[in-house]
């Protein structure tokens, strides 16, 4: 640690903090000019506000990146740290106080946050220098929520045929029951959605209505991308199988949208697909291999056709994936078990009947045979048996022969025909494509990567933990998960930066058990950053600001960020 030196005057010690992660998102946001921005994009009076809405914002935003905690205990996060090396000269955690916090939630919903968030999004990678995505990835999920909320008589998302105009996200989200992608179908929800780049970073997010369904938030954010999407007609929008439906892939069609998604196997088109690669030679399959950098990642091969879909010739792309083929395996082998002791019993008990006549008992053995979806993965063998008995007659009188007819059905061989057809659908998957550029085999490096914003979901719910919510008013609530959506901007623009740079200079960052990682990722830039340590001493009636020495580690986590060391003790002058 390098000491400034003074005359005389012995240093008063004041406190030592570990808040180098801290400090080096408030220099990214510094770098964003993000409070400034806020403030530009909200509407306030500075005269009535002690603290500006945008500071108030930064705050809640770098809250989510230290410890996510509800609103009252915000002031108690920021207690120890040194506020001005975070938010600026004078600034003190009583400044964010639950009430003042949500003060600048209402403002912030007030500003149309969708909106504000995509050009936030696009302000901050141009900050950045980072280049256009050739693709973005599009998901929704679901925020569960506790406790009771007002019921509101006209949800939008129960409107059977919505117009354009209602083609966007509320204002104003209403919890409401829907399908629940959290397994808890009893709780109300919002239905948050977000369209990211390869790389995570967001550049779309919105809060939704809790009952809005996948196919209408598809069309509402294709709405939305319209511009984007065909200002870059190179830009391909990758979206899980809910994208595809008449009138959206007719929509996509029409604008000249480029996507690629799975066909769903309800669309005839997916089996005649299927079928078809069957019968085609081997020699017109292409091997691709892994995609994955892992060595037990799956390997695939592919098969190209085209077909119709809402009037329009799409590109089909068959797909046969080892990891599904030994899923399929699996499958099959369980099914045939238990359709085979299904059949065992149904037979059984079949060939305890009797009928009366030949013609029952045919009729009989075809109503059996429609009754039993066993039969499709097993075939048997069946003989009709005559045979008498006798009986009394009704009402007395002597024994009379009576002549019965019975099956006798046994369970015979596997129908291979069956289980070839099964094995092909289940190992394989079709996906549907309007793009002429890309070959297959990018079309479907494209759709493997739909992961990534499944991912960066699972950071909201993980690292940046947006439940549960202690908020009442939707309004607040809203403008809260846009918040927790701007906390993952900066957290995947981190990850970003600092992946170009280690490619660039050819470095990595260690694990803890002193392996490199492959690609920096946030999580451990975090873990490295944290420990560093702020020094605050009081020398001639002045407040002085050292960091304890960094390792080597730590200095160089902190330039793959572009920051310099020694920024994480300045306090910022705007």
């Amino acid at each position: 640690m390098k000491t400034p030196t003074h005359s005389c005057e012995s240093p008063q010690f004041l406190c030592a903090q570990p808040m180098g992660w801290a400090a080096a998102a408030a220099r990214v946001a510094d770098r964003i000019g993000l409070v400034k921005w806020l403030n530009a994009r909200v509407a306030w009076d500075p005269a009535q506000c002690h603290r500006s809405p945008g500071l108030r914002v930064w705050a809640l935003i770098l809250g989510f990146l230290i410890d996510p905690c509800a609103l009252y205990r915000m002031e108690e996060l920021f207690e120890p740290l040194d506020c001005e090396v975070l938010f600026g000269a004078g600034v003190q955690a009583h400044d964010f106080t639950d009430d003042a916090l949500g003060r600048a939630l209402l403002k912030l919903h007030a500003a149309h946050p969708a909106a504000l968030f995509a050009d936030l999004s696009t302000h901050v990678r141009a900050v950045y220098d980072l280049e256009e995505a050739p693709e973005v990835h599009a998901d929704t999920t679901s925020l569960t929520l506790q406790g009771a909320y007002a019921a509101t008589n006209n949800p939008i998302g129960t409107d059977p045929s919505p117009t354009t105009a209602l083609l966007a996200p509320p204002l104003t989200a209403k919890p409401w029951w829907g399908y629940n992608k959290d397994g808890h179908p009893d709780c109300k929800q919002l239905v948050l959605g977000a369209v990211t780049r390869p790389d995570g970073i967001p550049i779309w997010v919105d809060v939704n209505d809790g009952n809005l369904d996948d196919t209408r938030w598809d069309r509402q954010v294709l709405i939305a991308l319209r511009e984007s999407l065909t200002r870059f007609p190179d830009v391909l929008f990758v979206a899980d199988s809910k994208l595809i439906n008449d009138e959206t892939v007719d929509q996509m069609y029409r604008e000249s949208i480029h996507f690629v998604s799975r066909l769903p196997n309800t669309y005839t088109l997916t089996t005649t697909a299927k079928m078809a690669s069957a019968q085609a030679p081997s020699s017109n399959w292409t091997t691709v291999g892994r995609l994955a950098r892992r060595p037990e990642g799956a390997s695939y091969r592919i098969w190209e056709t085209s077909g119709v879909v809402a009037g329009h010739t799409h590109r089909l792309v068959v797909v046969e994936s080892s990891a599904l083929r030994a899923k399929a395996e699996a499958s099959i082998t369980h099914d045939l078990e238990t359709a085979a002791v299904r059949l065992d019993h149904a037979a059984r008990k079949f060939s305890r009947q009797r009928f009366a006549s030949e013609a029952d008992a045919h009729q009989a053995w075809e109503t059996w045979q429609q009754s039993q979806s066993a039969l499709k993965w097993w075939a048997v063998q069946a003989t009709l048996i005559t045979g008498s008995r006798r009986r009394r007659r009704q009402g007395g009188g002597p024994l009379e022969t009576v002549i019965e007819w019975a099956w006798v059905v046994q369970r015979q061989t596997v129908q291979q025909a069956w289980v070839e057809q099964e094995h092909l659908k289940r190992r394989t998957f079709v996906l549907i494509a309007h793009d002429s550029h890309r070959t297959a085999e990018e079309l479907l490096a494209a759709y493997n990567q739909e992961w990534v914003v499944e991912g960066t979901h699972a950071t909201l719910k993980g690292p940046l933990t947006v439940a549960p919510v202690f908020l009442k008013d939707p309004r607040k609530l809203t403008a809260y998960v846009y918040v927790v959506y701007m906390a993952l901007l900066l957290w995947h623009v981190m990850q970003a930066v600092a992946r170009r740079n280690a490619l660039r200079w050819g470095v990595s960052l260690p694990y803890p058990n002193g392996q490199l990682q492959e690609a920096p990722s946030t999580k451990r830039i975090k873990e490295l950053l944290t420990p560093i340590t702020l020094i605050r001493y009081r020398l001639q009636n002045q407040t002085h600001r050292v960091l304890q020495d960094l390792t080597g580690v730590q200095r160089l986590t902190c330039l793959l960020l572009e920051i310099e060391p020694r920024q994480l003790a300045v306090v910022p002058s705007g």
